[in-house]
């Protein structure tokens, strides 16, 4: 099965100061938040984040933050902002809810992205030369 991660991406800005010091996952929605939305319908692997933040909250969350990722079944990542809605949400077929090597958008922006094993691991790569 492909690992599902959070990431969030760099309009956390337009949230600010909400955003200041938790990620956009942890704003409230509703009685919850956003992660506690999406944990329920989706089997997430860990989250990407703010390396400051994400430090910050690795011992008040049950999900991996940053953590290394194997690229053998490929990945599936998923905006860390998506409010998504109960009718949007997939049912028992995740594979068929993101195919692979394809993107949903929302408002001009990803809502989630399916890459199989060759392009993540080319993507992987490409990060490691990053400073």
């Amino acid at each position: 099965m492909t690992p599902i991660y959070l990431f969030e991406d760099s309009h956390f800005e337009q949230l600010y100061p909400l955003t200041y010091t938790r990620p956009a996952c942890l704003l409230p929605c509703g009685t919850s938040t956003l992660l506690a939305r999406l944990q329920r319908i989706l089997p997430l692997a860990g989250a990407f984040m703010r390396p400051a933040v994400g430090a910050a909250l690795k011992s008040r969350l049950d999900l991996p933050i940053n953590p290394a990722v194997s690229t053998r079944d490929g990945v599936i990542l998923v905006n860390a902002r998506w409010l998504m809605l109960p009718d949007e949400a997939p049912t028992a077929d995740l594979a068929s809810f993101f195919p692979t090597r394809t993107a949903g958008l929302v408002s001009n922006a990803i809502a989630w992205i399916h890459l199989p094993a060759d392009l993540a691991e080319q993507v992987a790569s490409f990060s490691r030369l990053l400073p």
